[in-house]
C-alpha cells in the first residue's frame, strides 16, 4: 500500500519547525504546534463581521486580488491569524486598528463564522499551469517538498487526529492568485516569521523561484 505523502514528511517537517522556532525568540512569537481545537458562537460572529466584508466580500468571498478568502477556511487558522494581528500591532495593516478592539470571544466567534460560511468556487477559466505537479510531487532535486504534505492533494487541507499543527495549516484550494502571490512571495523573503507555521513556509519558500510561485498561484484557485 502507497504511504501517503503527508505521512511520508512528516517527520523532517517536524524537525525543520523545532529548529525554526527555537531561532526565533521574539518574545510575542506564537507556537501553534499543540494548539487546542478553537470552538465559537457563529451566529454571533457573523453579526461582527458587517466590516469584514468591505475587503473580504460578502460572507468571506473575496473579490478583490489581493486580500483572502475567508469563507470555509480553518476555523483555527482564522482565530490564529486574528491574534497574530492583535499581538504584532504593524502600523502598515489596516487590520490592525480593526482587530485591536476585538475580545478572545469576539475573534473565536467571527472565526467560527467565517469557518461555517459556503465557499464560492472561482468563475474564471485556469490557467495553463504546472502548478499542480510542482505542489503534489515537489522537486527534490531542488530541495522543494511536495506542498500538499501538508495543505492536501487540492489544497483543500489536512485534518490529523492527534496532531494539532494541521488544524492551523490553512486551506488553500481557491483563494486568489494574486494573494498567494503575495504571501508565497513574503514567505521567500523571510517578512512574515511570526509564528512557528510562519517560519516553516519561510524555509520552505526559499527553494522556490518566481516562475515557481506564479505555477502554483495559478493552479490552486481551480485545483480539483
Amino acid at each position: 500500500m502507497r504511504m501517503p505523502v503527508h505521512r511520508v514528511f512528516r517527520w523532517p517537517m517536524g524537525l525543520l519547525l523545532m529548529v525554526s522556532a527555537t531561532a526565533c525568540v521574539a518574545d510575542d512569537f506564537l507556537d501553534l504546534r499543540a494548539v487546542k481545537p478553537v470552538q465559537g458562537d457563529a451566529a454571533r460572529g457573523e453579526t461582527l463581521a458587517a466590516t469584514c466584508g468591505a475587503c473580504h466580500g460578502p460572507g468571506g468571498n473575496a473579490v478583490i486580488p489581493t486580500f483572502p478568502k475567508l469563507a470555509g477556511q480553518k476555523v483555527g487558522y482564522l482565530y490564529w491569524k486574528l491574534v497574530q494581528f492583535k499581538r504584532e500591532g504593524r502600523q502598515e495593516s489596516p487590520m490592525t486598528a480593526l482587530v485591536s478592539p476585538l475580545s478572545d470571544a469576539d475573534m473565536r466567534d467571527l472565526a467560527a463564522y467565517f469557518a461555517s460560511s459556503k465557499s464560492v468556487a472561482p468563475t474564471a477559466a485556469p490557467k495553463p499551469s504546472t502548478g499542480a505537479t510542482l505542489f503534489r510531487d515537489g522537486a527534490a532535486e531542488r530541495g522543494i517538498p511536495p506542498c500538499q504534505a501538508c495543505h492536501g492533494d487540492h489544497g483543500e487541507g489536512i485534518d490529523i487526529a492527534g496532531e494539532p499543527q494541521y488544524a492551523v495549516y490553512p486551506r488553500l484550494q481557491g483563494q486568489q492568485p494574486a494573494y498567494l502571490t503575495q504571501r508565497l512571495t513574503e514567505f521567500r523573503d523571510g517578512k512574515r516569521r511570526f509564528t512557528s507555521s510562519e517560519q516553516v513556509m519561510s524555509g520552505v519558500a526559499r527553494s522556490l523561484s518566481d516562475e515557481d510561485i506564479r505555477a502554483v498561484s495559478d493552479w490552486l484557485p481551480y485545483a480539483q
